[in-house]
C-alpha cells in the first residue's frame, strides 16, 4: 500500500523554531499496531556511561545500596525503539531531569493528522501508545509468557542469568503490559457505551505515554539532580489530557 493511504505515526525529538519536528522518524502504524513502543535514555557519552557506572559502590547487594540521587551534570540521549530495536538515537545531550517535547503525530489518509507534543523528563522510561482496533490476544499471552520468565530468573538469584536481562525485559514489558491493558479496559468501556445508543466505537489511534518518571530536585528552576521517582502516564481522553504520577515523594524545588 503505498505511503498515502497508510495510517502512519511521525516521533521526533522536540520541534524547531518553525515548529518542525527534529530528527523524525515516520512508521506505518501496521508496524506499531499492538507491538512495544519505547523512548528511553542511554549516556550522551563515554565519560558520562563511565560517570554514571562509578555511582554503583562495588559492594553493592541490593537497591539499598544504590546513591540516592544522581547529578544532572550527566547528559543523556533520547532514543526510540520499536520491540527492543533501536529506530531513533537523539543528537541532543540533555541533562538528566531536563524536559524533552517529544513530537507525537499520527496521520490518518483522508482526515489529515493529529499532533500530540508528550512533555518527558530525561531520564524517564516510557511506553508510548500505538494501539488501534483492538488488543491483540497473541501479543497479550506472548507478553505474559515472558513476563513469567523474566518472573523465575528473577527468583532464581542466579547471577549469570540476571545479568542477561537488560531494561527492555523488565521496565519495557512492564510498562508495554500497562499500555495494552489501559487501553483494552478503554475499548471495552467505550463499546459498550456505544452499544448502550445503537452505535459502535472504534479506536483510532491511542496517543500518549505510560512509564517510570523520576523526581527532579530544581535550583532556581533548572534541573541539578534526579531521584527515585515512580509511574507516571500522560494519555489524552476525549481532547484533555489524563496525567498521573504515582511517586513516593513530589518534586522538589530549591
Amino acid at each position: 500500500m503505498p505511503p498515502a493511504l497508510q495510517q502512519q505515526i511521525t516521533l521526533g525529538f522536540g520541534t524547531d523554531p518553525a515548529g518542525f519536528p527534529i530528527q523524525p522518524v515516520t512508521i506505518p502504524w501496521a508496524r506499531v499496531n499492538n507491538h512495544k513502543l519505547t523512548l528511553s535514555f542511554t549516556p550522551a557519552s563515554e565519560a558520562d556511561a563511565q560517570a554514571l557506572a562509578n555511582l554503583i559502590p562495588e559492594d553493592a547487594d541490593g537497591i539499598e545500596d544504590l546513591p540516592s540521587s544522581i547529578s544532572s551534570l550527566i547528559k543523556v540521549r533520547p532514543e526510540i525503539k520499536l520491540s527492543g530495536e533501536t529506530l531513533a538515537t537523539g543528537n541532543s545531550r540533555l541533562k538528566l531531569g531536563e524536559e524533552l517535547m517529544l513530537f507525537n503525530q499520527v496521520f490518518f489518509p483522508g482526515r489529515g493528522a493529529v499532533t500530540r507534543p508528550l512533555s518527558v523528563l530525561a531520564g524517564s522510561y516510557m511506553a508510548i501508545g500505538s494501539e488501534s482496533g483492538s488488543i491483540s490476544s497473541a501479543n497479550l499471552e506472548q507478553l505474559r509468557q515472558k513476563v513469567e520468565q523474566t518472573k523465575t530468573t528473577l527468583e532464581s538469584q542466579d547471577p549469570a542469568l540476571i545479568a542477561l536481562l537488560d531494561r527492555e525485559d523488565i521496565l519495557g514489558d512492564l510498562f508495554y503490559a500497562g499500555m495494552l491493558g489501559y487501553y483494552a479496559q478503554y475499548m471495552a468501556l467505550s463499546n459498550l457505551m456505544g452499544l448502550q445508543q445503537d452505535g459502535q466505537t472504534m479506536l483510532m489511534a491511542g496517543m500518549g505515554t505510560f512509564g517510570y518518571e523520576p523526581d527532579v530536585v530544581r535550583l532556581l528552576g533548572f534541573p541539578i539532580a534526579i531521584r527515585p521517582g515512580g509511574v507516571a502516564l500522560d494519555l489524552p481522553v476525549a481532547g484533555r489530557r489524563l496525567r498521573m504520577v504515582c511517586k513516593r515523594k513530589s518534586n522538589v524545588s530549591l
